[in-house]
């Protein structure tokens, strides 16, 4: 139990930070009436990308402390017929997200369907309305790619696989990755749970994050461009590109 210890003990820290943030962020939303302005966007964005990266320096040194290694963590570069079938299944995913930003940015009418399912489950935390802003979130949405593999996939699976089956080690995470979306309403949720499903089998056919990192960072960025482009992007009167403009 000595080497386990440390797992045990991140693992309580880190489901401690996830309920805090997820009450917090309920509240914060019901109070603000789902609305909030651009500073109080870019804070939440800072903060969201601060917590993720303190989890998952938990995760980390509760894990090395353990004794275990980076690439039993998920740092390795996979190999064999598993790995080209996690990185087909990547670069499909990149494929069809850029796709779909093209499509946003060419049709006013699927800008107006983005824009209505966003006002639909009241997610106007995630339509920055500035470049600053549009940076901010983009920034956590590479944090997110990085961290949330690490933290539910790697660390929470090879956890719980100590005690469980691995169907259970890899359950579990994933229904508390899809509830730590909970501030984004339910239809959210269930939209989660096949990108979240996916993430953990690309993982556990192939014992390494990076396929996973990878579309998980073109989910978030790609899906952060396409609010963008249906919102705020869609609105300026000066159609630049957000990833070159460098001032406010």
């Amino acid at each position: 139990m000595t080497s386990e210890l440390p797992l045990v003990v991140a693992s309580g820290i880190i489901l401690t930070i996830l309920l805090i943030t997820v009450i917090r962020d309920l509240i914060v939303k019901a109070r603000q009436n789902a609305r909030y302005d651009e500073e109080q966007r870019v804070a939440e964005f800072r903060k969201g990308a601060t917590l993720l990266w303190l989890m998952t320096a938990v995760a980390v040194g509760g894990w090395l402390i353990a004794g275990k290694s980076f690439a039993e963590l998920g740092f390795i570069a996979p190999s064999g017929t598993n790995a080209w079938i996690a990185w087909a299944i990547a670069g499909a995913g990149v494929a069809y997200l850029s796709y779909s930003l093209y499509g946003v940015s060419a049709s006013e009418d699927t800008r107006k369907q983005v824009r209505a399912s966003l006002d639909q489950n009241q997610l106007d935390v995630l339509q920055p309305t500035t470049p600053r802003g549009f940076r901010a979130f983009q920034t956590l949405s590479v944090t997110a790619g990085i961290t949330e593999e690490v933290i539910f996939r790697g660390f929470a699976i090879g956890v719980l696989a100590i005690w469980l089956p691995t169907w259970a080690a890899a359950v579990i995470p994933l229904a508390i990755f899809c509830l730590a979306h909970a501030y984004q309403g339910w239809q959210r949720i269930v939209q989660i749970v096949p990108i979240g499903t996916l993430l953990t089998i690309m993982f556990l056919i192939t014992g390494s994050l990076l396929p996973g990192i990878v579309l998980h960072i073109a989910a978030d960025v790609f899906g952060g461009w396409i609010i963008w482009r249906a919102t705020a992007g869609s609105s300026r009167s000066a159609r630049q590109d957000p990833a070159l403009v460098t001032g406010d």
